[in-house]
């Protein structure tokens, strides 16, 4: 039987309750209070293989995020537990408990709806391709690619809404968030107000420099602290989880992880936890960080397939023809509805 634990101070622990309790239908699920002190200690005395440790920081204090080199913790049991992390206040913390679970009840029914993006570099749109043929096979994948080169900043946003089982990014980046897209932060990929649960994507994978560090302590003037691109993602509402680098990992390793986790995602595995650990045997996960619940499901909401046929993104050298709407699309193409990227 699964282990999932929360660690943290025990006001933030509280806010997670509801989370907590729809763990428990699946599996045992405790919060435990333990000081940042304590944290890595008491990773290590964690019994019971394949544990889920949530590590919930305060935003106001500085993180330990770091010190850990890879969500799997190799215990001295030789079993390992996967840690990941959690740093928002006690406002937002309710309210992703609330909607994380609603994700872990995602129906297993809906095709696996997987959103590739990437900036318009050469050797970033070759990576696209790689992961396309990975999975041109799969029953299981509905891929769309929107790359720099398919679609500007404002409609990609509105097009990442429709609830995808995952988003996989590979491009430059820092803390703050993307370069690609005219830039891409937590904000300008979110916008001002949360996402719902049938918005949200299941999991982001952002391939990308820095965008997994846990961001400074202090915030502006208004004592709101500012977060990480990967923290704000996840307290935005955007994804329920998000696996990115804390700093800046190489070029070809964050090709070959992406190719084992399309690898993992064209398989059985169901949640978050599983797509990384069948990752993990093809590549490393070293200097990466998990920001939210590894255990949601690694599936689309409702929908989800419907809507990102209907975005258009077509590849850069498709010629299009008019319709009488007023909507060009490539020759050969349905209409707008029922489009099918890749």
């Amino acid at each position: 039987m699964r282990k999932w634990v929360a660690i943290g101070p025990a006001p933030l622990l509280e806010m997670l309750a509801p989370l907590a309790a729809e763990h428990r239908r699946f599996g045992n699920a405790e919060l435990v209070e333990v000081s940042s002190s304590n944290l890595a200690r008491y990773v290590q005395s964690v019994c019971g293989p394949g544990t889920t440790v949530v590590v919930v920081e305060s935003p106001f204090q500085p993180s330990v995020r770091e010190r850990f080199k890879s969500p799997f913790v190799r215990l001295s049991n030789g079993s390992s537990v996967l840690v990941s992390w959690l740093r928002l206040d006690e406002e937002r913390l309710r309210t992703y408990a609330n909607r994380a679970a609603t994700l872990l009840n995602r129906s297993m029914d809906q095709p696996r709806t997987v959103v590739l993006l990437a900036s318009r570099e050469q050797r970033y749109l070759q990576l696209l391709d790689e992961l396309e043929g990975i999975a041109k096979d799969s029953t299981q994948l509905s891929l769309f690619r929107w790359s720099g080169e398919r679609i500007r900043r404002t409609p990609l946003t509105s097009a990442l809404k429709l609830g995808a089982a995952a988003i996989l990014f590979n491009g430059h980046g820092a803390a703050r968030g993307w370069f690609a897209y005219g830039g891409m932060s937590a904000e300008a990929l979110a916008g001002k107000d949360a996402w719902s649960a049938e918005q949200a994507s299941s999991v982001m994978f952002s391939l990308s420099c820095s965008t997994g560090s846990a961001g400074p302590v202090a915030g502006p003037a208004d004592g709101v602290p500012e977060l990480g691109f990967a923290d704000a993602v996840v307290a935005r509402g955007a994804a329920g989880a998000v696996v990115a680098p804390v700093r800046d990992p190489l070029h070809a390793n964050n090709r070959a992880l992406a190719r084992a986790l399309m690898h993992a995602m064209c398989g059985s595995s169901f949640c978050v936890r599983e797509v990384l650990e069948q990752a993990s045997m093809r590549a490393s996960l070293d200097g990466f960080a998990v920001v939210g619940d590894p255990e949601l499901p690694v599936h689309s909401a409702a929908g989800a397939v419907g809507r990102g046929r209907a975005v258009f993104a077509p590849a850069a050298g498709a010629v299009l023809v008019p319709r009488t709407n007023g909507w060009c699309a490539p020759i050969g193409s349905p209409a707008p509805e029922r489009i099918r990227e890749n």
